[in-house]
């Protein structure tokens, strides 16, 4: 299981029009529970579509900037980005739409070369971190809280990771056999219990932002050997890092440890092997 950053959304008031939400599918059961159908009313996307909108920008600049350090003529890798930036505007127009959020999110992905700080800096890690909470979303899980952790991996053989933390406000555990606190403010909504190929994703969210300290864990259950692993962390809506973990750092429990003291947010503990 995976944490997820939660996002704090404010709600626009307007009527949601469930003809209009194509991200239902009759033929996919993915959507069908109506906790899953409640969650998406109440938000309609309004994180994903605001993100999505400021990533556009950020990557069509990142996109321009390659043009100019090639003296404008189009390079792969920027004409790549100006892709990705056409695909996520889009998804911001049509926040709704299942397509066209696993279109920017597939967008983003071919553009491998956006890890790299000095091609995509900031937008690079909120363009993956967009493109894990569009996957998310589209296996049920909810981006909408406080305090989000969002893990995802892509299998070369059928990984299970998993997720743990403890609620600060009840002492539960909180992980694939319990996937709730008793107090209802910490919550596990997308289990990944791995794929013989493609990606997987574990999502974690807290209802509440308390003061204190915070501890997640990843296990590597079944010992298996993902490709590559991403863990987002989100505080309202903000990305606030992005962990890219190696096959061989997640071959042992993993432990982030951070504390929120109501104004600031300081990383106590990250594992030695990661930057």
């Amino acid at each position: 299981g995976f944490h997820v950053v939660p996002i704090d959304i404010g709600g626009s008031g307007s009527v949601f029009d469930f003809e209009q939400m194509h991200m239902f599918s009759a033929t996919d059961t993915t959507f069908a529970h109506p906790q899953r159908l409640r969650r998406w009313r109440d938000n309609k996307n309004e994180d994903i579509q605001r993100e999505a909108r400021s990533v556009a920008m950020g990557l069509k600049t990142v996109a321009s900037h390659g043009l100019q350090l090639s003296y404008g003529a189009p390079s792969e890798e920027a004409e790549m980005t100006e892709e990705a930036a056409d695909e996520v505007s889009r998804a911001a127009e049509n926040p709704l739409d299942a397509n066209c959020l696993r279109k920017a999110a597939a967008a983003v992905r071919r553009n491998l070369h956006l890890s790299d700080a000095d091609s995509g800096g900031q937008f690079g890690d909120r363009a993956r971190a967009l493109a894990m909470c569009i996957l998310a979303k589209d296996r049920g899980g909810r981006t909408n809280a406080a305090l989000h952790f969002c893990l995802e991996w892509e299998n070369l053989e059928i990984t299970d990771l998993d997720i743990h933390t403890t609620c600060l406000k009840c002492g539960s555990q909180v992980f694939h056999r319990d996937k709730c606190c008793a107090c209802k403010t910490v919550e596990l909504d997308t289990d990944d219990l791995g794929r013989s190929e493609g990606f997987s994703i574990e999502n974690m969210f807290f209802y509440e932002l308390l003061r204190g300290t915070y501890t997640v864990r990843i296990n590597n259950y079944n010992s298996g050997t993902p490709k590559e692993a991403l863990l987002a962390v989100r505080m309202r809506g903000q990305l606030q890092r992005l962990f890219r973990l190696r096959p061989e750092d997640v071959r042992d429990d993993l432990k982030f440890t951070l504390n929120w003291d109501g104004g600031h947010l300081k990383w106590l503990e990250t594992p030695a092997s990661l930057p």
